[in-house]
């Protein structure tokens, strides 16, 4: 007689509400580091208590303007650079003579290498108009050299001949991934072209560019020293840059295509047309986590925000005049510095509406000294994704859970969540405590098919927070339960 086995299925389905721990530690101008690994609560100020603000740490970097580092899904550096030397892990030297500059206003990134783990490109980014410019990757093996990491390949050329000499290349670069989730874009706008290298498990594709947009209209020109930071949104969707060179301080802003590597709906904004010295030196430029909010910098000081949606019409509003350029935290929250200053800048709710946007300062906090630049990162380290961890089956309680950041003035902060389950169900209403970051809820669909559960964060005054949404794919599920056959039990979906 044949025994019939019944297998119970308890499965939990998580996300994390925060962006990865790529970006956990910044190095920047003159000294200057941010942990965000290890935080503390501080009064701004204004004598606002704000919490998980990132803690100092030293720097061995001296750099004008660019920089960047990396750091693992941890958080515990990995490498960081200026665009010329190279430091592991323990803050050693291990490299020099790369050819980026710290004059150069994004000197570099760091991409990691696709299906390699342990391996990085180093891209530098040389300063434009000194008949030396370019952009060249260098290979990063953090094993090598008995584990203090290995820089090979250094100085690479990347190319783009028949359009661009590549000596007159434009002091911006941004990277994001691939529309596949596994390789990545590296992207550098120059006068009319956006040019687009794809990086897959193999490396660079091509040293020239795999795609490239013509930009109309653009008052850019060829060659210039031209200055200013290009920004990606998290979700790569969106692209902008900030040309300071140009005249009467054209700002670029683009629809991306992740999966071509093209630029589309572009639009061009002279920012302070007829030389505005109110809106004069626009330098920086940086979305919003979703990309509702793009806020605009100038070199020495004064920061804007405008709604991403009007671009072209709206008048940008200042914020402060005591902060220069912004970068997104790995918190979500934007950060901010002043040339030659210690000042620490936060804004914790870049995303709310623009009268409500609020910003923190803290005097005299960094150790070091800030200078016009911070790290550039990877666009996709801020997005905040949520990912369909299983399958669920009909008629079975599922148990969700999500992870919220607490940070900010506690007036910012939210005090419950609301979950809606998209299925028709009564909304479920959680109080959120004190000190808890872990919240979950319990869920049984009776029907199958794709639904979206949405937690929505409200703050004490009503107003919602941006919401987060989790897919929950329902399925009608049957397990082959034969124990003389070892495989793996699969759901109808995948039966196939």
């Amino acid at each position: 007689m044949k025994k019939i086995v019944f297998l119970f299925l308890l499965a939990v389905s998580c996300f994390q509400a925060q962006a990865q721990k790529e970006a956990a530690n910044w190095f920047f101008g003159s000294g200057c580091g941010l942990d965000f690994i290890n935080t503390v609560t501080k009064n701004d100020a204004s004598s606002v208590a704000v919490t998980d603000v990132p803690t100092n740490q030293s720097s061995p970097l001296s750099t004008y303007e660019g920089c960047f580092s990396l750091s693992d899904s941890d958080g515990r550096i990995i490498v960081f650079s200026d665009g010329m030397r190279v430091y592991n892990k323990d803050k050693a030297l291990i490299a020099s003579g790369l050819r980026g500059n710290s004059s150069s206003a994004q000197s570099g990134i760091l991409i990691p290498w696709p299906e390699k783990p342990g391996f990085y490109f180093i891209i530098s980014n040389a300063q434009s108009g000194t008949g030396s410019g370019g952009i060249f990757y260098s290979v990063f093996d953090a094993a090598g050299n008995s584990g203090n990491g290995l820089v090979t390949n250094i100085n690479t050329a990347l190319k783009t001949t028949g359009y661009v000499t590549t000596t007159n290349l434009y002091e911006n670069v941004t990277s994001v991934k691939h529309d596949n989730g596994t390789d990545y874009w590296l992207l550098n706008r120059t006068g009319q072209y956006m040019f687009a290298w794809l990086i897959t498990k193999n490396g660079f594709v091509n040293l020239e560019p795999t795609a490239i947009t013509t930009i109309p209209g653009t008052v850019s020109t060829i060659p210039m020293v031209s200055e200013g930071y290009m920004k990606m949104s998290p979700d790569g969707k969106q692209i902008c840059h900030a040309n300071i060179d140009a005249p009467n301080g054209e700002v670029l802003l683009a629809d991306f295509d992740n999966s071509t590597g093209k630029i589309s709906n572009i639009k061009l904004r002279n920012i302070y047309p007829g030389g505005n010295s109110a809106l004069g030196r626009i330098y920086g430029v940086e979305f919003s986590p979703s990309g509702k909010n793009m806020f605009i910098s100038q070199l020495n000081g004064g920061l804007y925000v405008i709604p991403t949606a009007e671009f072209m019409t709206a008048t940008p509003k200042l914020i402060t005049s005591l902060i220069g350029i912004v970068q997104t935290g790995p918190d979500g929250r934007l950060y901010g510095i002043i040339k030659s200053g210690k000042r620490l800048g936060i804004i914790p709710n870049p995303e709310d509406d623009i009268p409500n946007i609020k910003i923190h300062l803290f005097e005299n906090y960094l150790t070091g000294t800030a200078e016009w630049g911070l790290p550039t990162f990877v666009a996709s380290f801020f997005n905040a994704k949520a990912v369909d961890k299983s399958f669920v089956c009909v008629g079975n309680d599922f148990k969700y859970t999500v992870e919220i950041s607490m940070s900010g003035a506690i007036a910012d902060q939210p005090t419950k969540l609301e979950w809606n389950f998209g299925d028709g169900s009564a909304k479920v209403n959680q109080t959120i405590v004190s000190g808890t970051t872990i919240y979950k809820q319990t869920h049984n669909y009776t029907a199958t098919g794709k639904y979206n559960i949405t937690i929505t964060p409200y703050k004490s005054n009503g107003a919602a927070l941006s919401p987060v949404t989790l897919p929950a794919n329902v399925t009608d599920c049957i397990f082959r339960t034969n124990r003389m056959i070892r495989t793996d039990l699969l759901n109808t979906a995948q039966q196939k």
